[in-house]
């Protein structure tokens, strides 16, 4: 087929014919089923040629086309104007929207938080439509299963995780030695040996056969204590947690 790329139909070689050439079949025929096959690639007026490729309309309209009536018919332009498809211009950011019947534009509809409500932010401030609160510095989250929105506790949250030092070891502790008085022994008596006169008398009081005596009993079972030598250490407890800076804000 002599059709290019552009759809321009050239006839074959041979052609035109010169005047006064005999007419052959062999010209004939290839000229004539060429013309045949251009014709076949051609789009019949009365539609019931079924389109097998993309139609490159090159910026071109194709006017005068009727509504639409089955899901894969073209839309006209009167058409999708009717239902609502159109944006009103000058609208910028809205949506289409509809209402069961027809598109429309209209603005976004956005979530509304409560004013008042309050809640934490990963950023350095306050998101737009939002106040930080300041009341609150250093402070740590509790989570509990009463009421919220109340503090407590004395001490800051960075103060209480920082480095710490309360941990002491001890190595090498000995008692010293001590001498006990005479009220710290418990109470005793000591015997005396020997031989004496019978019906005889001393500083330890009458006396019979000879053989032993006790003393009085002297001590007074009272405490006592030790001197201790030794060594003691500490060392740091780190404490230094990482975290991450967060604010709140309260809903404009």
């Amino acid at each position: 087929m002599s059709r290019n790329g552009s759809g321009t139909y050239t006839l074959p070689a041979g052609n035109p014919v010169v005047t006064g050439t005999t007419i052959t079949s062999s010209w004939a025929n290839a000229t004539l089923s060429n013309i045949a096959d251009a014709l076949t690639q051609s789009v019949s007026a009365d539609g019931q040629t079924p389109i097998t490729g993309a139609i490159n309309m090159t910026g071109h309209l194709i006017n005068n086309v009727t509504d639409p009536t089955s899901a894969q018919d073209a839309a006209t332009k009167a058409y999708v104007d009717a239902v609502g498809f159109t944006v009103a211009p000058g609208t910028s950011g809205n949506v289409l929207t509809s209402n069961g019947t027809i598109w429309t534009s209209a603005t976004p509809a956005v979530a509304s938080v409560p004013s008042g409500s309050v809640m934490l932010f990963y950023q350095s401030a306050a998101p737009t439509g939002w106040t930080q609160v300041t009341a609150l510095n250093d402070y740590s989250l509790r989570l509990v299963s009463g009421t919220g929105g109340t503090t407590g506790g004395t001490t800051a949250f960075s103060t209480v995780f920082a480095n710490q030092t309360p941990t002491i070891t001890t190595s090498g502790l000995s008692a010293g030695a001590t001498t006990l008085s005479t009220t710290q022994i418990p109470s005793h008596t000591h015997t005396l040996a020997g031989s004496y006169d019978t019906g005889g008398s001393d500083v330890w009081g009458s006396y019979g056969a000879a053989g032993t005596q006790p003393t009085g009993a002297t001590g007074g079972g009272g405490s006592h204590s030790h001197a201790i030598s030794g060594s003691a250490t500490s060392s740091a407890i780190t404490l230094n947690v990482l975290y991450a800076n967060i604010i709140i804000c309260s809903k404009n």
